[in-house]
């Protein structure tokens, strides 16, 4: 379970089927749940999960030719992987500098920093970066783990600046590497499963669709799972009338 405070609120966090232990908290979101919240309003969610329990020449085969070339070529390319699931509050503004960049330029939001460090604060937070020879970050992995789930929750990298076919070729390239090293990581500390954080399940958003694209060439499974939320408070319970009432006022719900 994670932690924080945001706007004045006590907010903790349940992932993959968590037990909620007692906590004083004015919100409690279940996320990616296999199953509808009990008295809660429950969101229907998609994602792709890769098992990780197969032995790791078998996980790299169920994913495509491409997904398995570009991993091999970029294992040539001199790069250097760090995963880090103790980030210092360095590494942290690191990170988040890089990824704000990387919102801007697609006109997302900022990296949401109190939800952040209450993960790290909970042991919960992965960081994984992967840079050129000269250094330079290329691309970061945000994730969030939970028992022996392990969901992507950011993922950047600057090809949006990239000036030529030959660089935006090397990012992504890394970025499959990345994700390979990852799941590497991952399996060897004993997780069982790999969550690409998302799918989209619609048909209108090409850039989404593409996105789709990109996370099933590595195999796994278009799985539907639930996100929901709980006010335990009078104050909690306000604040989400008041957030799905903006919603429809803008449309979203």
């Amino acid at each position: 379970m994670i932690e924080y405070r945001k706007s004045n609120l006590r907010i903790a966090e349940l992932y993959f089927d968590e037990t909620a232990r007692p906590v004083e908290a004015d919100i409690v979101r279940h996320r990616s749940r296999t199953s509808e919240v009990e008295g809660a309003v429950s969101a229907p969610v998609y994602t792709i999960l890769l098992d990780l329990l197969p032995e790791p020449e078998r996980i790299l085969r169920q994913m495509n030719s491409t997904k398995r070339n570009l991993i091999q070529r970029a294992s040539k390319d001199g790069l250097a992987v760090e995963i880090d699931s103790h980030p210092s509050d360095a590494t942290l503004r690191e990170f988040y500098t890089f990824y704000d960049v990387f919102a801007a330029g697609k006109r997302l939001p900022a990296a949401n920093r109190e939800r952040m460090n209450g993960v790290r604060d909970g042991n919960s937070l992965t960081l994984s970066c992967v840079r050129d020879g000269a250094g330079g970050a290329l691309v970061w992995h945000c994730y969030i783990r939970a028992s022996n789930w392990v969901r992507l929750h950011y993922s950047a990298s600057h090809f949006r600046e990239a000036t030529d076919k030959e660089r935006l070729a090397l990012l992504s390239r890394a970025n499959c590497y990345l994700h390979w090293r990852d799941i590497l990581q991952f399996r060897e500390r004993g997780c069982a499963t790999y969550d690409l954080g998302g799918w989209y399940d619609g048909q209108d958003d090409k850039e989404k669709l593409g996105v789709n694209l990109f996370k099933q060439g590595f195999g796994g499974a278009v799985t539907k799972l639930f996100n929901a939320d709980e006010g335990r408070t009078l104050l909690g319970s306000f604040a989400l009338r008041a957030r799905r009432a903006l919603g429809r006022m803008k449309g979203e719900v």
